[in-house]
Protein backbone atom coordinates (compact mmCIF):
# COMPACT_ATOMS: atom_id res chain seq x y z
CA UNK A 1 0.00 0.00 0.00
CA UNK A 2 1.01 2.97 -0.80
CA UNK A 3 1.77 5.35 2.19
CA UNK A 4 1.29 9.14 3.11
CA UNK A 5 4.85 9.82 2.88
CA UNK A 6 5.73 7.57 -0.47
CA UNK A 7 2.44 10.49 -1.75
CA UNK A 8 4.40 12.96 -0.31
CA UNK A 9 7.92 12.36 -1.75
CA UNK A 10 6.54 11.63 -5.38
CA UNK A 11 4.67 15.27 -5.28
CA UNK A 12 7.68 16.62 -4.20
CA UNK A 13 9.36 15.61 -7.52
CA UNK A 14 6.44 17.74 -9.75
CA UNK A 15 7.54 21.09 -10.25
CA UNK A 16 4.31 23.63 -10.88
CA UNK A 17 4.45 27.24 -11.92
CA UNK A 18 3.00 29.79 -9.94
CA UNK A 19 0.09 30.37 -11.46
CA UNK A 20 0.38 33.96 -11.51
CA UNK A 21 3.36 33.43 -14.29
CA UNK A 22 0.77 32.99 -16.56
CA UNK A 23 0.62 34.76 -19.92
CA UNK A 24 -2.62 35.66 -20.51
CA UNK A 25 -5.23 32.84 -20.69
CA UNK A 26 -2.23 30.57 -22.49
CA UNK A 27 -0.53 27.81 -20.73
CA UNK A 28 3.00 28.42 -20.17
CA UNK A 29 5.98 26.58 -19.52
CA UNK A 30 9.02 28.13 -17.42
CA UNK A 31 12.06 27.32 -15.82
CA UNK A 32 11.15 23.52 -16.53
CA UNK A 33 7.73 23.38 -14.74
CA UNK A 34 4.49 22.13 -15.74
CA UNK A 35 0.79 24.08 -15.27
CA UNK A 36 -2.72 22.30 -15.92
CA UNK A 37 -5.29 24.44 -14.32
CA UNK A 38 -5.71 28.81 -14.09
CA UNK A 39 -6.34 29.42 -10.29
CA UNK A 40 -4.80 32.81 -9.69
CA UNK A 41 -8.39 34.31 -9.39
CA UNK A 42 -8.44 31.86 -6.03
CA UNK A 43 -5.72 32.81 -3.72
CA UNK A 44 -4.79 35.20 -1.42
CA UNK A 45 -2.87 38.36 -3.05
CA UNK A 46 0.41 37.56 -1.11
CA UNK A 47 0.38 34.12 -0.87
CA UNK A 48 1.38 31.22 -3.12
CA UNK A 49 -0.65 29.83 -5.82
CA UNK A 50 1.17 26.76 -7.63
CA UNK A 51 -1.86 24.11 -8.62
CA UNK A 52 -2.00 21.40 -11.40
CA UNK A 53 -4.23 18.93 -12.48
CA UNK A 54 -3.40 14.93 -13.12
CA UNK A 55 -5.73 13.04 -15.14
CA UNK A 56 -7.89 14.29 -17.45
CA UNK A 57 -8.62 18.00 -18.16
CA UNK A 58 -9.79 20.30 -21.12
CA UNK A 59 -8.44 23.66 -22.73
CA UNK A 60 -8.55 25.49 -25.91
CA UNK A 61 -5.82 23.64 -27.52
CA UNK A 62 -8.02 20.10 -26.92
CA UNK A 63 -10.96 22.50 -28.58
CA UNK A 64 -12.25 21.75 -25.02
CA UNK A 65 -12.46 17.72 -25.11
CA UNK A 66 -10.98 15.94 -22.30
CA UNK A 67 -7.21 14.61 -22.59
CA UNK A 68 -5.11 13.53 -20.22
CA UNK A 69 -3.37 16.43 -18.59
CA UNK A 70 0.45 17.66 -19.49
CA UNK A 71 1.34 16.96 -15.91
CA UNK A 72 -0.05 13.24 -16.51
CA UNK A 73 2.25 13.29 -19.56
CA UNK A 74 5.07 14.29 -17.64
CA UNK A 75 5.41 13.01 -14.84
CA UNK A 76 3.07 9.20 -15.42
CA UNK A 77 4.99 7.64 -12.59
CA UNK A 78 3.69 10.39 -10.38
CA UNK A 79 0.04 9.74 -11.59
CA UNK A 80 0.23 5.93 -11.59
CA UNK A 81 1.27 6.36 -7.37
CA UNK A 82 -1.83 8.96 -6.84
CA UNK A 83 -4.33 6.41 -8.35
CA UNK A 84 -3.13 3.86 -6.43
CA UNK A 85 -3.35 5.92 -3.30
CA UNK A 86 -7.23 6.67 -3.46
CA UNK A 87 -7.89 3.53 -5.17
CA UNK A 88 -6.11 1.44 -2.29
CA UNK A 89 -8.61 2.99 0.00
CA UNK A 90 -11.59 4.27 -1.46
CA UNK A 91 -11.77 1.88 -5.08
CA UNK A 92 -15.48 2.59 -5.22
CA UNK A 93 -14.82 6.45 -5.75
CA UNK A 94 -15.05 7.66 -9.76
CA UNK A 95 -13.19 10.47 -10.63
CA UNK A 96 -11.81 12.08 -13.55
CA UNK A 97 -9.39 14.84 -12.25
CA UNK A 98 -6.93 15.30 -9.73
CA UNK A 99 -6.43 18.84 -8.17
CA UNK A 100 -2.77 19.03 -6.81
CA UNK A 101 -2.56 22.33 -4.95
CA UNK A 102 0.92 23.26 -3.26
CA UNK A 103 0.52 25.38 -0.12
CA UNK A 104 -2.60 27.09 -1.83
CA UNK A 105 -4.75 28.85 0.58
CA UNK A 106 -8.10 29.32 -1.66
CA UNK A 107 -10.38 31.83 -0.93
CA UNK A 108 -13.98 31.39 -0.19
CA UNK A 109 -15.73 29.67 -3.76
CA UNK A 110 -17.41 26.99 -5.67
CA UNK A 111 -16.48 24.51 -8.18
CA UNK A 112 -19.02 25.17 -10.35
CA UNK A 113 -17.17 22.87 -13.34
CA UNK A 114 -17.30 19.72 -11.05
CA UNK A 115 -20.06 17.36 -11.14
CA UNK A 116 -21.15 16.12 -8.21
CA UNK A 117 -18.64 15.05 -5.28
CA UNK A 118 -15.48 15.86 -4.37
CA UNK A 119 -13.27 14.07 -2.62
CA UNK A 120 -10.24 15.67 -0.73
CA UNK A 121 -7.09 15.08 1.35
CA UNK A 122 -3.92 16.14 1.90
CA UNK A 123 -0.26 15.55 2.80
CA UNK A 124 2.69 17.00 3.71
CA UNK A 125 5.02 18.48 7.06
CA UNK A 126 2.29 21.68 7.93
CA UNK A 127 -0.03 22.57 10.41
CA UNK A 128 -3.08 24.53 9.41
CA UNK A 129 -4.69 24.83 6.02
CA UNK A 130 -8.06 23.21 7.82
CA UNK A 131 -10.65 23.29 5.24
CA UNK A 132 -14.23 25.23 5.66
CA UNK A 133 -17.28 23.73 4.20
CA UNK A 134 -20.19 26.27 4.53
CA UNK A 135 -23.79 24.87 3.98
CA UNK A 136 -25.84 26.41 1.02
CA UNK A 137 -29.27 26.69 2.93
CA UNK A 138 -28.34 27.46 6.84
CA UNK A 139 -24.80 28.87 6.16
CA UNK A 140 -23.59 26.57 8.52
CA UNK A 141 -19.56 26.09 8.37
CA UNK A 142 -17.63 23.13 9.52
CA UNK A 143 -14.03 22.88 9.57
CA UNK A 144 -12.23 19.71 9.03
CA UNK A 145 -8.60 18.75 9.00
CA UNK A 146 -7.46 16.99 6.18
CA UNK A 147 -3.87 16.14 7.28
CA UNK A 148 -3.94 12.01 6.00
CA UNK A 149 -7.77 12.24 6.29
CA UNK A 150 -10.71 12.17 3.57
CA UNK A 151 -13.67 14.45 3.28
CA UNK A 152 -16.17 14.72 0.74
CA UNK A 153 -18.37 17.03 -0.33
CA UNK A 154 -19.95 18.72 -3.10
CA UNK A 155 -17.82 21.35 -3.99
CA UNK A 156 -20.14 22.77 -7.03
CA UNK A 157 -22.61 23.23 -3.79
CA UNK A 158 -20.94 23.95 -1.21
CA UNK A 159 -19.06 27.20 -0.95
CA UNK A 160 -15.28 26.29 0.94
CA UNK A 161 -11.48 27.53 1.55
CA UNK A 162 -8.84 26.70 3.65
CA UNK A 163 -7.39 27.96 6.67
CA UNK A 164 -3.36 29.39 6.80
CA UNK A 165 -0.60 26.81 6.18
CA UNK A 166 2.59 26.66 8.35
CA UNK A 167 5.16 24.39 6.57
CA UNK A 168 4.66 22.09 3.41
CA UNK A 169 1.40 21.31 2.39
CA UNK A 170 0.08 19.19 -0.92
CA UNK A 171 -3.45 18.84 -0.83
CA UNK A 172 -5.34 16.46 -3.61
CA UNK A 173 -8.65 16.87 -4.91
CA UNK A 174 -10.12 13.95 -6.63
CA UNK A 175 -13.27 14.96 -8.78
CA UNK A 176 -15.68 14.55 -12.49
CA UNK A 177 -16.57 16.91 -14.72
CA UNK A 178 -17.98 15.22 -17.59
CA UNK A 179 -19.88 12.40 -15.78
CA UNK A 180 -21.83 12.05 -12.92
CA UNK A 181 -22.53 9.70 -9.62
CA UNK A 182 -26.04 8.11 -9.29
CA UNK A 183 -27.37 8.16 -6.20
CA UNK A 184 -27.19 4.30 -5.53
CA UNK A 185 -23.13 4.71 -6.31
CA UNK A 186 -22.84 7.93 -3.66
CA UNK A 187 -24.93 5.96 -1.10
CA UNK A 188 -22.36 2.83 -1.25
CA UNK A 189 -19.51 5.29 -1.08
CA UNK A 190 -20.67 7.34 1.80
CA UNK A 191 -21.39 4.27 3.46
CA UNK A 192 -17.90 3.23 3.31
CA UNK A 193 -17.30 6.82 4.63
CA UNK A 194 -18.58 5.46 7.64
CA UNK A 195 -17.18 2.24 8.30
CA UNK A 196 -15.94 3.81 11.61
CA UNK A 197 -12.40 4.68 10.24
CA UNK A 198 -11.13 8.19 11.77
CA UNK A 199 -9.20 8.88 8.25
CA UNK A 200 -12.90 9.39 7.03
CA UNK A 201 -14.43 12.52 7.98
CA UNK A 202 -18.05 13.55 7.08
CA UNK A 203 -20.53 16.12 7.18
CA UNK A 204 -23.08 16.00 9.28
CA UNK A 205 -26.77 14.77 8.20
CA UNK A 206 -28.10 17.77 7.34
CA UNK A 207 -25.06 18.15 4.51
CA UNK A 208 -25.16 14.59 3.27
CA UNK A 209 -28.61 14.99 2.56
CA UNK A 210 -28.11 17.84 0.30
CA UNK A 211 -25.27 15.91 -1.11
CA UNK A 212 -27.64 12.78 -1.92
CA UNK A 213 -30.33 15.39 -3.70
Amino acid sequence: MVTETELYNALKTVKIIDNRKWNGNRMTKRDGATTGIHRKNLAYRNGPCESGVFGMTANPQSSWKPRPSKLTNDYPEVYDVIERYIKERLPDFVFESVTVNHNLRCRKHKDSRNSTLSLITSVGEFTGGELNIQHPETGVKKTFDTHGKWVIYDGSKFEHWNNPIKGDKYSLVFYSRWSSLGKDQKKRILEKLTGGSEKFRLLEPGYLSTILD
